[in-house]
């Protein structure tokens, strides 16, 4: 509509301009009902291959479709930019009308014909699905995909799975099992009895144990070991095996379980069958094995187990299936993942079926080529039996040439028989809901063995509109409960629309224009790029190429949604002029403010989809809270992160930065940092009610920050400088209950110079989460309520450091939970040492530097026997640590210029820490010199 307006504004005929509109609005309408029709026909390409055929020009036709109404929509974008820049009306008024005169003569008989290509396609699709009777899925046909299983074991020898036939049998009842939830069939007359292990409650009558497991990896051949077995024989009074296969069709498989028992039936009711099943399994200790359940069983899986609950006591089902939705449907037990056979066993099954009655060693680089196939079967039985198969189809010859072909073919160029191993592939895809099949495509764009980043696979999902979210969920948040299969990675690879997507990954690329072919995707290594200003494009990803700069003409990619560049690139980025014309932009890195149009604060107003962490630098630049305001930060609900950056000035008060920082109210975001904040109070929007979900908090550089507030539901506490007051109670005399932040963990207060107290901001009822606490160059603070601190049971990290003027009147207390401790030049607090060392069974680390209140550490008595790095410097009053021996078990020791201390010659340094996860531990005495060094530049600058 709004292409419409633009026509109809610029004075071109309302009737073409009407036409345009419903042109436009019925192929928009057409696209969701060819998308559905993809769906169905994808269900019956492999037993049609006219219908094959069909269905690859529909995809073609609907993405053309796509990028048709894609293409008008940037015609707009672009025209609304070029307004934004226009002053002079007779520029807008000529500019509008070469839009409409663009729009109406190529545009209208484009939209035409697409919808003419659209509408014979799926009309032609629709009659072949109807004529053949493929109206709904093929499971629903008499013939499978897949074939129908039965409990006779068909392979003369099975390999593997001793150890999983035994665990399987004795979860049957043989060995006491632990039930993993509440889940239970209740019967009407509840003689079912509730067995209570710890907290854990099962269904004493019938328990359902599910084999969860990809396809081919052999859970029907498992099943059918321990349905022979002669000990589950032996246990179980019935035995019963049906093959789901599919269609979850109540009526079908109870009939089918009712045949196991007794002779054939006839055609009952649901409600007769069901009352025959119930009258047999009455008083019987049975084994019923339900193979291959798919999620469609949900919906239906209640009403068709009511009459299995009335077993007798001990009473097994065995459900196979691929779902891990279906597994926690249904089962009663902890379900068993089948994963794939060891790489030796793998072996000795494809070498039988490659090799057959051949001596394989008379082949020894055949052997050597097989080895390699089958090590990359990722333990699959089904694919080692097709590729062995394969192979010993020309067993006569042997070639090796066969042989090598085999090795370096894809597996789609496979020749393969049916209910082989592709389409039993091909069943994971169809069953793939119709948005994650478009998920799962994309990823066969990227080379052979290319390893994923999470978030980069997450993002062009996303930008390409194949994830969306739904209510208030986030985008993110949705795509972690999409799911792809392992066995299936290439199989659409040859199939995808070559102006999907430019990968170049070895030549330089000087200039890429993307307008001939609507590229939507681009992924390159280059040096130098340009761009057409009016490309599609929404997806680049330039972050592992050698790229040192970026071009002004970015900012005209108005579609774009995902950008990853290299770092410098990124800070080049943050300085174009315009960035907010990138509206659909999700990842911006940095924004350097600026002083002229197109660089000002109010350039991200539009940009409401970013995510991540967003780093807005010269805050200083914004001259007032109305320009601040309009930035709309409120606006950006995805935004999880927000640092805000001034040029720090230790020597002067810039009190403007207080309106500047209520401007920028942020939304529902994580981690907040200050950085050079030059006001002297906070934002009335930095309360507790307003940051919900802030779990890391950051104040650095502040100089002139002297107020830090509590706020209750109607009532405030001003923290100062002067107040020494100590934390209140959770709730005040009047009964107001005091707000707390209760997500933050993280908590940071860095050169905040004119702090001189945090009695009440640093207190339990305010902090009740709190697992990190570093201060560090306050030099003007006396107070800092230490005793207090026994109260943070979640706390594991205590930083203080550069406090020299701390008055301590009572010793600190730590929690038990601590585990890493760093004081240096902290005033008095050092007097706490050694008391506020007693009983700490998780400590790891212990950093002193210029204590020199402290006399003893008394390592021998301090029940820290996890420690494993101590580092003491210049304690100058130090005598004594409990004798050299204490510290034999400690991997990493420094002690230096400890006059006092003659236990020890110093200086002493013991490096034992060589695993990367105790060499992290370092980190935690290194970060002080990062900290050291921002002060520095901060103060330089």
């Amino acid at each position: 509509m709004e292409t419409v307006q633009c026509i109809i504004l610029a004075g071109a005929s309302i009737v073409e301009a009407t036409q345009l509109d419903n042109d436009l609005s019925r192929l928009r309408t057409s696209l969701p009902r060819a998308r559905v029709l993809i769906d169905r026909a994808e269900w019956g390409r492999f037993k049609n291959k006219e219908l094959a055929v069909l269905l690859s020009l529909l995809k073609d036709t609907t993405h053309d479709a796509e990028d048709l109404l894609r293409k008008l929509d940037d015609q707009v974008l672009q025209q609304n930019m070029k307004e934004a820049n226009q002053s002079r009306v007779g520029q807008f008024v000529s500019s509008s009308l070469k839009l409409a005169k663009s729009l109406l003569s190529g545009s209208k008989a484009r939209v035409k014909e697409g919808q003419s290509r659209l509408d014979k396609v799926v009309a032609e699709i629709e009659g072949i699905l109807s004529f053949t009777g493929l109206t709904v899925e093929p499971l629903q046909l008499d013939k499978p995909l897949m074939p129908e299983t039965s409990s006779v074991i068909s392979e003369p020898v099975v390999f593997g799975r001793d150890k999983e036939q035994d665990h399987v049998i004795k979860l049957l009842g043989v060995l006491p099992i632990k039930c993993r939830s509440a889940k239970r069939m209740k019967s009407e007359n509840s003689r079912a009895i509730q067995v209570v292990s710890g907290k854990k409650a099962c269904m004493e009558d019938v328990s359902i144990l599910p084999i969860v497991g990809i396809g081919g990896v052999g859970k029907t051949t498992l099943c059918q070991l321990v349905y022979n077995d002669s000990r589950v024989k032996a246990h179980f009074e019935m035995r019963m095996w049906v093959c789901v296969y599919g269609l979850f069709d109540i009526r079908r498989i109870t009939k089918e379980i009712i045949e196991c028992t007794s002779a054939e039936i006839s055609d009952l009711s649901l409600n007769a069958l069901q009352v025959e099943l119930r009258r047999q399994l009455e008083e019987q200790r049975f084994l019923l094995i339900l193979d291959d359940v798919w999620p469609n069983a949900n919906q239906e899986w209640q009403r068709f187990s009511a009459p299995l609950r009335y077993g007798r006591q001990g009473s097994m089902i065995l459900v196979t299936t691929r779902s891990l939705k279906v597994a926690d449907l249904v089962g009663t037990i902890e379900p068993v993942k089948l994963k794939g056979l060891p790489t030796d066993i793998v072996w000795e099954f494809f070498k039988k079926c490659a090799f057959s009655k051949e001596q394989p060693e008379s082949y020894p680089k055949l052997q050597d080529i097989g080895q390699s196939i089958a090590s990359r079967l990722c333990g699959s039985p089904l694919a080692a039996k097709t590729l062995g198969g394969l192979l010993d189809m020309e067993l006569r010859q042997l070639t090796e040439q066969h042989w090598i072909t085999i090795q370096n073919s894809e597996l789609w160029e496979l020749p393969h028989e049916e209910n082989e191993i592709l389409p039993a592939l091909q069943l994971s895809y169809l069953y793939l809901p119709q948005e994650l099949k478009r998920c799962f495509a994309i990823c066969s764009i990227f080379q052979k063995d290319y390893s994923f980043e999470r978030d980069e696979l997450v993002d062009i999902w996303v930008a390409q509109g194949f994830v969306a979210s739904g209510g208030s969920m986030r985008l993110e948040d949705m795509v972690d409960e999409c799911f792809l299969m392992q066995d299936f990675v290439y199989w659409n690879r040859r199939r995808m629309p070559l102006q999907f997507v430019i990968r170049q990954s070895r030549w330089t690329v000087k200039f890429l224009s993307t307008q001939r072919t609507g590229i939507l995707l681009v992924s390159i290594n280059c040096i130098h790029l340009g761009l057409e200003p009016d490309s599609s494009l929404q997806v680049f990803d330039a972050n592992r190429s050698s790229l040192k700069t970026v071009h002004q003409d970015l900012t005209k990619l108005v579609n774009l949604r995902s950008l990853a560049l290299p770092p410098k690139c990124l800070q080049k980025l943050s300085t174009l002029m315009g960035i907010g014309n990138m509206s659909s932009l999700r990842n911006l890195t940095y924004f350097t403010v600026g002083r002229v149009n197109g660089r000002r604060i109010t350039e991200p107003k539009h940009m409401n989809q970013l995510t991540g962490t967003l780093t807005i630098r010269y805050v200083g630049n914004i001259r007032s809270k109305e320009e601040a305001t309009e930035a709309r930060l409120v606006d950006k609900q995805y935004l999880r992160g927000l640092i805000l950056q001034w040029r720090s000035d230790r020597f002067k008060l810039r009190s403007a930065d207080n309106e500047v920082l209520e401007g920028l109210y942020p939304s529902r975001i994580e981690h907040l940092k200050l950085g050079g904040f030059g006001g002297d109070v906070l934002s009335s929007w930095f309360k507790p009610g307003n940051l919900p979900t802030l779990r890391i908090l950051e104040l650095c550089d502040a100089y002139f920050l002297r107020y830090l507030s509590v706020t209750f539901h109607s009532l405030e506490h001003t923290l100062s400088g002067d107040d020494s007051t100590h934390c209140a109670s959770s709730r005040s005399s009047n009964g107001i209950t005091r707000a707390r932040l209760t997500s933050l963990t993280t908590l940071v207060i860095c050169s905040c110079h004119n702090l001189i107290n945090l009695d009440q901001f640093l207190c339990l009822e305010f902090l009740p989460s709190v697992k990190s606490i570093d201060i560090y160059g306050c030099e003007n603070i006396v107070s800092i309520p230490v005793h207090t601190f026994v109260g943070f049971t979640c706390l594991h990290d205590l930083k203080i450091r550069g406090c020299w003027k701390l008055v301590c009147p009572r010793e600190m207390v730590l929690p038990n939970s601590i585990q890493r401790i760093e004081v240096w030049n902290c005033g008095e607090l050092d007097r706490s040492f050694p008391g506020c060392l007693h009983y700490l069974p998780s400590l790891t680390l212990l950093h002193l530097r210029s204590c020199h209140h402290v006399e003893l550490i008394p390592l021998n008595s301090m029940n820290t026997n996890k420690l494993t790095c101590l580092v003491l410097r210049f304690c100058s009053k130090l005598s004594a640590i409990g004798g050299s021996h204490a510290l034999l078990h400690i991997k990493h020791v420094e002690i230096s210029n400890c006059p006092e201390l003659t236990e020890v010659h110093q200086p002493l340094l013991n490096k034992g820490l060589r695993t990367k996860a105790e060499k992290e531990v370092l980190k935690f005495i290194q970060e002080y010199w990062s900290y050291t060094m921002f002060s520095l530049d901060a103060i330089q600058k």
